[in-house]
């Protein structure tokens, strides 16, 4: 599900550029990766409150007026912690592919880029 959404934002990144689309959205993928991580282990290490092992999944019928009987699955954290990783590192990965230019992969090679130059958020060059 993670690479369904990221193919939309791909092809905007394709059409528009990367500049356009991070300006637009500002949104920070190193920390959708991070959230996604805590979410996961958090919803896999919920289960050991109740005295069963880590991962195990709970299940409840909840029911809402005008609804009805909904079932929820515990597991449903943990696929989303890991929904968000996915998604976090296919973006991070072509945000960092649509700007990393060769003349500074070569600078790179050489030392000559200097790390408090590079946007916390995106990792591009200012």
């Amino acid at each position: 599900a993670g690479l369904v959404l990221a193919v939309p934002l791909l092809i905007q990144y394709v059409i528009q550029g990367t500049a356009s689309v991070e300006s637009r959205f500002g949104f920070d993928y190193i920390r959708c990766i991070g959230l996604g991580l805590l979410i996961a282990l958090l919803s896999g290490a919920a289960s050991m409150l109740f005295g069963v092992p880590f991962l195990t999944s709970g299940h409840l019928d909840l029911h809402l007026p005008l609804i009805g009987e909904v079932p929820l699955a515990s597991a449903i954290g943990f696929d989303t912690g890991v929904y968000l990783v996915v998604f976090g590192g296919v973006m991070l990965i072509l945000s960092m592919m649509g700007t990393i230019k060769p003349s500074r992969t070569r600078n790179a090679r050489n030392g000559e880029i200097d790390i408090h130059r590079r946007s916390a958020r995106t990792g591009e060059m200012h």
